[in-house]
């Protein structure tokens, strides 16, 4: 029986390294969330520029710019719309400290974050929704994360993770994955998911290769108390402990450049019937 994990004979590596350069992306977020006591959905549309400079002795420096999000065609916001517009705020301009593979280690510039966070927080308080309880407490569990370990904020963040993912360095061909542990924040309440990533090569053809990702839950490592004492604090009950998690995306490389000119993924966590949460992510490049 042949063994996946070796790489077939005079199959050639792959390589994907990083070179100096910028993307613009225009970036889709597509957000559900059902539960016993609630139905959201939302598409939020960006344009992201990507900036690459590998010649670091210490790895990658990405720098990030982000548009104002937009909700379809409508110019006004309602109150989640708007709430979701000013947090955002925070993350428009953003500078990364990446390890050779890309994987964010630290925020180069944390000064400029919280300072524009605490802009944010003011206003948030002192907008019309400033006594809305829910909203005061996530203000202030955010805030303190932010203080305590920024670069983990962005670290563990499903979408960050996404962006700047460990993409760079050699593949062994179809069959031969490569295998990454991580941790996502924020899918359900304020536990931490423990996954384990995988990134192979689909196909590599002249100068287009795509890398296909899939995860799955790392085995032991699903902290159920936890997990159900989130639950109960977002809807009101707590579940069997079965959590069903799938999550899978891709990556396509069409020149030399470096920089990917499409990504997606697609993530979701299900609990019995109360709690189903989904988020979509796709960059296409702007020509």
């Amino acid at each position: 029986m042949e063994n996946n994990s070796t790489r077939k004979k005079n199959e050639p590596r792959v390589q994907i390294r990083p070179r100096e350069g910028k993307r613009k992306y225009e970036l889709r977020i597509g957000s559900s969330l059902h539960t016993i006591s609630v139905t959201e959905q939302a598409d939020i549309y960006l344009e992201v520029t990507l900036c690459c400079s590998p010649a670091h002795a210490d790895g990658i420096v990405y720098t990030v710019c982000f548009s104002r999000p937009r909700f379809g065609i409508d110019a006004t916001y309602n109150k989640e719309q708007w709430v979701y517009t000013k947090i955002f705020d925070i993350h428009r301009n953003l500078v990364f400290r990446a390890d050779k593979w890309g994987k964010i280690k630290d925020v180069l510039n944390r000064e400029e974050v919280l300072a524009a966070w605490e802009k944010t927080r003011q206003d948030l308080s002192d907008s019309a929704f400033g006594k809305d309880a829910g909203l005061l407490q996530k203000i202030a569990i955010f805030g303190a994360q932010l203080r305590t370990d920024l670069a983990a904020v962005y670290r563990n963040d499903l979408f960050f993770q996404w962006l700047c993912n460990d993409l760079y360095g050699t593949y062994e061909g179809a069959g031969a994955p490569r295998t990454t542990g991580k941790r996502v924040a924020g899918l359900i309440g304020a536990a931490d998911i423990a996954i384990q990533e995988e990134k192979q090569v689909l196909f590599a053809e002249d100068a287009k290769t795509m890398i296909e990702v899939c995860g799955t839950l790392a085995p032991r490592k699903i902290n159920i108390k936890r997990l159900n004492h989130d639950l109960f604090l977002q809807v009101g009950a707590t579940g069997s402990g079965n959590l069903h998690f799938s999550y899978a995306g891709h990556y396509l490389f069409t020149d030399r450049s470096g920089f990917f000119d499409q990504a997606a993924l697609s993530v979701s966590a299900v609990i019995d019937g109360i709690y189903n949460r989904r988020m979509i992510y796709a960059l296409n490049t702007i020509l």
